[in-house]
C-alpha cells in the first residue's frame, strides 16, 4: 500500500496508527465490495421509477448513440453534456439502451468517488483514516443516494477527488516515484478539465487548484520554487479542455437557464440586498447536523447528512483541522469543503444534494481525523480496529434503513420518481402484442421531454407503438381496436369516458400502494374507429361560418356569418370534421360543455408548440372574449397524418354576464415553446381555407345563448 505523505510539520503530529498491509488490503476490499452492494442491489426498482430529468439524460445519450454531437445540452433548463456521453458510450458497449444503464454509469462513479476518498486520504494522513473516510462514504445515505440516480452531478465528486490525488502526487512525491510530477500534473489538468463538463458545481471547484498553489507559495516557498511550473500547467491544460464548452456558451448567450436562475441571490447582493444569501448560507450550514435537503427527490425530507455522533466527530475533526491549517492535508481538506458549500451557500439548503456533492469525498475525512487523533491521545491504539468496525457499521446500519425502508417506500419518492409510469410498463411487459394497433397512455405529463421520454427508457419490448394524450381533456381516435391505459391521475374527461365506456371494455385494473398519489391504472380494449363513426354520423355536425368582420350586431350575431360547409381547413395542417355543443343555451354561471373533432392533414412544424383556442366572444362590451381555453391535449408531437383526435373544452359563463347571444370561435395557433427566458412567447394563428384561399384565421359555431335573471 501507499506510504503516508511526510511533510515538514509532521514532526509535531503525533505518531501515525500501524496498520498491517495484509489488513489494510482485507478492510479496502471488504468497503469496496460493500459500496458496490449498496449502489447496485435492487437498482432496477430502488429508486422506484425514473424522474423526468433522468429520462432527459437518457433520452440525450441515445441521440448521442445515434450521432449528435452536442457541446452543451439545451432542454430543458440546460446543462454539461459528458454524463450523456459516457452513458451513450456504456449504451454502445453494453448493446442495451434501457434506463438501467443510466443507473449504472452513476453507480460506477459512486464506487470511483468511494476508491478516490481511500487513495487521497491514504496518501495524504494515513491508512486508518483512509479506512474510516472511505467506509463511512461507502455506506451513507447520501453517498448511496447519488450514486443511484441517473445525474449528472454524480460524475462531478469522482473526477474531483482524482483531480486532488494526481495534483497531490505532482506536489509532494519528490520524484520519488517511476512517474514524474509533470506527469502527475498532465493529468490532474486533463481531469479537472473534464469536471467542469460534468455539472455546474464545477465552476467553483476548480478554483482549489488556484488557492492550494498561493497557499503553498505562502507557507513553503521552497516546494512552490519547484513545483510551480506544473501547477501552471495543469491550470492551462484544464482551460484548453473546457474552452469549446465556454466558447459555445459565449456565442450563445441565454442557454443557461438555470444557472441564470440560481444567480438571483448573487444578483441581490449587487444591489446591496443581502438577506436572501443570508437566508441561504445559514440554512445551508445546518446541512450536516440538524436540517438538510427537504426535496424527497434526493433526501428523506430535512435528514441531516450525519447523524449525532458521527456530527459530533465532524465538528471535532473539522476543529482540528482549522488548528492545523498550516499543514497543506488540512488545508486541502478545508478548500474542498469550503469550496464545495458555495453552491449551496448562494442557493440555501433545498437541492444541497447535488449543489454541494463537491465536499462527498472530504466529508467523512473530519470525523475520521477526529477518532484517530483521539485514539492516539488516548493510548488506546489496540482498539482502534473494533473501534473502525462499530462506528461504520452503526452509522451504516441506519443509513441502510433510511434509504432502502423509509426513503424507497415513501409516498412524495413514488410521486417523485413516477412509479406508476413505471408499474404501466411493467405491465406492459406482460401484455400479448397489439398487432400493429397503438396504445394509448393517459398522463398529465404527454408532453414529448415528459412521460414518453422516461417510458422509451422504462419499456424493453420495442414492438409496441404508443401515442400519449391527457385525457383528462383530448383522445386520439386510431382507424382500429385500440388498448388505452387510464392512471387515476389522468382519468378521462366524463364526455370521453362515455365514449370509451360505450364502445370498449376494461381489460386490467391495477392498484398500487393505497397512498399513492396516483394509486391505480385500468387498461381498456376499445373499438376507437367505431367511436368515432358513431358519433361523426349522429348530431355532430352542426354548421360552421367565417367573417370578414368583428362586428356582430347584439340582437343577431350571425348577421355576418359566412356560412360553409365541414370539414374546415386551417392552413392544411388540421381540419375540423365536427363538433358537439352540448346545450344552445345556458344560465349565467353555469359552463358550455363543447367537443370538437379534428383531423390531422399535416404535421406541424416540430420546434413549434400546437394550441387550439376556443373562444365565447363578448357583444356587450370589454374584455372582447367572455370565456377562454386554449389548451391541446393530444400534443401535435407525437399526431400522424390522418389522426383524428377529440379535445373538449369547458368553458365558465360568469354571474354577471348578461343575457344574450354570443359567438363560439375555434382555431389554432403556433408558437415556440414557452421558457423561463420567455414564457409567453408570440403566437401566429393558422388561416383557415376556403377553396384553397384564406378567409379568416377562426371558425365561427352556433352562438350560445345566455339567461340572467338577475341582470337582464
Amino acid at each position: 500500500m501507499f506510504k503516508s505523505q511526510v511533510h515538514k510539520s509532521r514532526s509535531r503530529s503525533l505518531p501515525a496508527l500501524p496498520m498491517s498491509r495484509r489488513l489494510e488490503w482485507l478492510l479496502t476490499l471488504t468497503i469496496l465490495c460493500l459500496a458496490a452492494a449498496l449502489r447496485l442491489w435492487q437498482l432496477d426498482s430502488i429508486p422506484p421509477g425514473l424522474t423526468h430529468d433522468e429520462a432527459g439524460h437518457g433520452q440525450d445519450a441515445l441521440a448521442i448513440l445515434n450521432g449528435a454531437r452536442p457541446v452543451y445540452e439545451t432542454i430543458g433548463y440546460g446543462r454539461e453534456p459528458l454524463y450523456d456521453y459516457l452513458v451513450a458510450a456504456a449504451m454502445g458497449l453494453l448493446g442495451r439502451t434501457d434506463y438501467l444503464v443510466l443507473r449504472w454509469v452513476s453507480a460506477f462513479f459512486g464506487l470511483l468517488t468511494v476508491s478516490g476518498t481511500y487513495l487521497w486520504s491514504r496518501r495524504a494522513f494515513g491508512p486508518w483514516e483512509a479506512i474510516l473516510a472511505s467506509g463511512w462514504l461507502a455506506v451513507s445515505f447520501w453517498g448511496i443516494a447519488t450514486s443511484r440516480q441517473a445525474l449528472r452531478s454524480t460524475v462531478l465528486p469522482a473526477l474531483l477527488i482524482a483531480a486532488i490525488y494526481t495534483w497531490w502526487r505532482g506536489v509532494y512525491d519528490d520524484g520519488r516515484h517511476r512517474h514524474t510530477p509533470l506527469c502527475w500534473f498532465a493529468a490532474t489538468g486533463l481531469i479537472l478539465g473534464a469536471t467542469l463538463w460534468t455539472y455546474m458545481a464545477a465552476r467553483v471547484t476548480w478554483v482549489l487548484f488556484l488557492a492550494m498553489p498561493l497557499y503553498i507559495l505562502a507557507t513553503d516557498w521552497h516546494r512552490f520554487k519547484k513545483r510551480w511550473p506544473g501547477m501552471v500547467l495543469a491550470l492551462v491544460l484544464a482551460g484548453a479542455v473546457a474552452a469549446p464548452l465556454f466558447v459555445w456558451l459565449q456565442l450563445n448567450p441565454g442557454v443557461e437557464q438555470r444557472f441564470s436562475q440560481l444567480g438571483e441571490p448573487l444578483r441581490l447582493i449587487g444591489r446591496g440586498d443581502f438577506r436572501a444569501a443570508w437566508a441561504n448560507s445559514t440554512g445551508a450550514l445546518k446541512m450536516f447536523t440538524v436540517e438538510a435537503d427537504d426535496l424527497w427527490v434526493y433526501n428523506v425530507s430535512g435528514r441531516p447528512w450525519l447523524g449525532l455522533l458521527v456530527g459530533l466527530l465532524f465538528y471535532v475533526g473539522l476543529l482540528l483541522s482549522l488548528w492545523r491549517w498550516r499543514q497543506p492535508r488540512y488545508a486541502l481538506a478545508l478548500m474542498v469543503l469550503c469550496g464545495g458549500l458555495v453552491p449551496s451557500l448562494i442557493t440555501g439548503v433545498s437541492a444541497c444534494s447535488t449543489r454541494a456533492i463537491a465536499i462527498l469525498p472530504v466529508l467523512y475525512v473530519f470525523p475520521a481525523i477526529a477518532v484517530t487523533t483521539l485514539v492516539k491521545r488516548t493510548g488506546l491504539r489496540r482498539f482502534m480496529l473494533p473501534l473502525a468496525i462499530a462506528l461504520v457499521v452503526t452509522s451504516g446500519a441506519q443509513d441502510y434503513y433510511d434509504y432502502f425502508t423509509v426513503w424507497a417506500t415513501h409516498r412524495e419518492v413514488r410521486v417523485a420518481y413516477h412509479t406508476t409510469l413505471y408499474e404501466i410498463s411493467r405491465e406492459l411487459e406482460g401484455l400479448p402484442a397489439a398487432s400493429g394497433s397503438p396504445t394509448i397512455i393517459s398522463s398529465i405529463y404527454p408532453g414529448q421531454y415528459h412521460d414518453p421520454y422516461a417510458m422509451e427508457l422504462l419499456l424493453k419490448r420495442k414492438d409496441l407503438s404508443l401515442r400519449w394524450v391527457d385525457g383528462r381533456g383530448g383522445m386520439l381516435f386510431p382507424d382500429r381496436v385500440t388498448r388505452l391505459i387510464v392512471p387515476a391521475l389522468a382519468e378521462l374527461d366524463p364526455v370521453l369516458a362515455r365514449i370509451v365506456e360505450s364502445h370498449g371494455y376494461l381489460a386490467v385494473s391495477r392498484t398500487l400502494a393505497p397512498d399513492d398519489l396516483n394509486p391505480r391504472f385500468d387498461i381498456y380494449e376499445w373499438d376507437s374507429s367505431a367511436a368515432i363513426e358513431d358519433i361523426l354520423t349522429g348530431s355532430v355536425g352542426q354548421g360552421v361560418a367565417w367573417s370578414s368582420s368583428n362586428d356582430f350586431p347584439v340582437d343577431d350575431p350571425e348577421a355576418n356569418f359566412q356560412m360553409f360547409d365541414l370539414p374546415a381547413n386551417l392552413a392544411n395542417t388540421i381540419e375540423l370534421i365536427g363538433y358537439d355543443l352540448t346545450d344552445g343555451q345556458v344560465a349565467a354561471g353555469s359552463e358550455i360543455t363543447l367537443v370538437t373533432y379534428w383531423r390531422v392533414i399535416a404535421l406541424p412544424q416540430p420546434d413549434l408548440e400546437f394550441v387550439l383556442f376556443t373562444h365565447v366572444l363578448n357583444l356587450n362590451g370589454t374584455p372582447a372574449v367572455l370565456s377562454q381555453q386554449d389548451r391541446l391535449d393530444v400534443p401535435a408531437w407525437n399526431w400522424s397524418r390522418g389522426d383524428v383526435l377529440a379535445q373538449v373544452h369547458h368553458l365558465t359563463i360568469e354571474d354577471d354576464v348578461v343575457s344574450g347571444i354570443y359567438p363560439v370561435e375555434v382555431g389554432a395557433y403556433t408558437r415556440p415553446q414557452p421558457s423561463p427566458i420567455d414564457p409567453d412567447p408570440p403566437t401566429a394563428r393558422l388561416s383557415l381555407l376556403i377553396n384553397g384561399l384564406a378567409v379568416d384565421d377562426r371558425i365561427l359555431l352556433r352562438p350560445v345563448q345566455v339567461r340572467n335573471t338577475a341582470v337582464p
